[in-house]
């Protein structure tokens, strides 16, 4: 008898943990289209992030049919759904959003992030001092582009002494963002 009712909730325990297994999950997708089809880079679960480069099936959740992702070629995009199982990912066509092209989404070399650093700063020596915006800009494209380098630091310098001291009152939350 005993081991009846032990089978009994070991098969209702398995079935319930095969529901929930397929239950749809919240997330918010980051990846890049070529050829028409998603490779997810980055899965937002809310709680957790998980990065891992994998195919995604895209489906129109009003639908229920596969979205052709060629229009997103060679686009990163940003998409918020709900995933099933088997990497299906359903959404509202509407919640696509392209972030940048998937080659600038790519890591400069160590020498191609000297040479463009170099270049930007070259750019700023002959930028008037008084265009706080296109400083601005062009630091952040340091920091963000060239981050292995002497430059990035000198970026992230000059940055702070602009916020402290470019604007009517130093502008503390951006200097420590």
């Amino acid at each position: 008898m005993r081991k009846k009712n032990f089978l009994i909730v070991l098969i209702f325990i398995w079935s319930v943990s095969e529901t929930f297994a397929s239950m749809p999950v919240d997330v918010i997708i980051k990846g890049c289209v070529k050829e028409g089809m998603l490779t997810n880079t980055e899965t937002d679960f809310g709680t957790h992030k998980v990065k891992r480069d994998y195919k995604i099936k895209v489906i129109d959740q009003n639908t229920k049919k596969p979205i052709d992702m060629v229009f997103y070629n060679n686009k990163v995009v940003k998409i918020k759904g709900y995933l099933l199982p088997g990497d299906r990912l359903f959404i509202d066509k509407s919640s696509i959003q392209v972030i940048n092209s998937c080659e600038e989404n790519k890591k400069l070399n160590i020498q191609e992030q000297e040479l463009l650093a170099r270049e930007i700063f070259k750019k700023l020596s002959e930028t008037d001092e008084n265009d706080t915006e296109i400083f601005i800009e062009n630091y952040n494209r340091v920091i963000n582009e060239c981050p292995d380098t002497e430059w990035a630091q000198e970026s992230y310098w000059r940055l702070t002494n602009i916020y402290l001291q470019s604007f009517d009152k130093a502008d503390y939350e951006r200097i420590v963002k």
